[in-house]
């Protein structure tokens, strides 16, 4: 199995986890700047919290640095950069990207009009992601 860096289990960050997190995305509106740095987040509970940050209008900074984000994760944050979430500055330094997910990002970008910063570096992109 995935251990953790203390040699222990590595606990995956699943839809309960991430739906407590969506939960304070919906309802809470001073929350501007949110860092998760080295989660493993499961396909099924970054979709859930990608979900809440469409609806969200407060938040405009996001870390994931570290975490691992994947294509699938990628795919569900770009659904949300396309929709009016203000996000303005987003790290996914090295966060398990390929160029799928770059490219998911990227098609996103035509429609964001908020961010301003993207750090999508250390991942495994190559030339056809970028």
């Amino acid at each position: 199995g995935v251990t953790s860096s203390t040699g222990g289990p590595l606990l995956v960050a699943g839809p309960e986890y991430c739906r407590a997190l969506a939960g304070v995305l919906l309802t809470n509106c001073r929350l501007r700047s949110l860092a998760l740095h080295n989660h493993p987040f499961s396909d099924a509970g970054l979709g859930v919290m990608a979900k809440a940050l469409e609806s969200n209008r407060t938040l405009t900074s996001l870390s994931l640095k570290g975490s691992l984000v994947g294509d699938a994760g990628a795919a569900a944050l770009s659904r949300a950069l396309r929709s009016s979430a203000p996000i303005s500055n987003l790290n996914l330094r090295r966060c398990g990207l390929n160029s799928e997910g770059v490219a998911a990002l990227g098609s996103a970008l035509v429609d964001n009009r908020y961010l301003r910063s993207l750090d999508i570096s250390c991942n495994r992109v190559g030339a056809d992601g970028v």
